[in-house]
């Protein structure tokens, strides 16, 4: 299957906007793909490219929201929103779909009402995302193992590792034992963060062959394969901005 990958620039961020296009694209029967937006002044260039590059009226099969990052999940926002594309499926894991499965590890601090209006207070933006699908009649799917999103196969996070990672999310309440750690355990962690900062500015690589975990935030990023091939016609690469992000 014929592909372009797009990757567009995210602000002085790590966050990521990517759109896929794949399909046959010599009658113009090709699908789109937008993975993750960036931050919301990344909305605008999103837009003005689908426009200039696809089609002003651009039909959107999968927005994919890799994990619940402000830097790749708040620009999506006022891409839902343009009235000018037409949206199918929003795949985006949120938490509180799953509070029977974790109410547990806060150890009775909260009722079930109360920890997931905890945790949508906690993420307005996938709030948001929600109130404009419904208003649109945008599908909400969850981006687990095994989901098919077009040509992709989503291979993680499973949704036994997805609900393992939710009482340790940063945008999550505390849990038992993460408390538990207390303020040594969160100064210890501010310490090593400037110190890395303060390396990486003077020109120091801060990479490490054993490098420590990520966040649980980022562990909860889907990670999807995807069987294409490239277009056997050449495209003009300097007339769309990539960048690795």
């Amino acid at each position: 299957m014929p592909y372009e990958i797009d990757f567009l620039r995210a602000g002085d961020s790590n966050g990521d906007a990517i759109i896929v296009k794949y399909g046959d694209t010599k009658d113009g029967n090709f699908s789109l793909n937008l993975i993750d937006g960036g931050f919301t002044d990344t909305s605008d260039e999103i837009i003005a490219h689908i426009k200039k590059h696809y089609s002003a009226k651009a039909k959107i099969a999968n927005v994919v929201l890799s994990h619940a990052d402000n830097d790749h999940a708040t620009g999506l926002i006022k891409v839902l929103e343009c009235e000018d594309f037409t949206f199918f499926d929003l795949w985006m894991n949120r938490p509180w779909d799953y509070v029977d499965d974790v109410i547990d590890s806060f150890h009775g601090a909260y009722t079930r009402e109360g920890l997931i209006k905890k945790m949508r207070e906690m993420h307005p933006y996938l709030v948001e995302m929600e109130k404009v699908a419904a208003k649109r009649g945008i599908t909400i799917r969850a981006p687990l193992q095994g989901a098919k999103i077009g040509p992709f196969t989503v291979l993680a996070p499973s949704r036994d590792r997805y609900i393992k990672l939710i009482p340790d999310l940063d945008k999550t309440p505390p849990s038992y034992a993460s408390a538990s750690k207390g303020i040594f355990g969160s100064l210890v962690k501010a310490v090593a963060d400037v110190a890395e900062k303060v390396l990486e500015r003077l020109d120091f690589e801060t990479l490490d062959d054993n490098p420590p975990a990520t966040s649980a935030s980022n562990e909860t990023s889907v990670v999807a394969v995807g069987l294409l091939r490239q277009q056997a016609r050449a495209v003009d690469r300097r007339r769309r901005p990539r960048r690795a992000c």
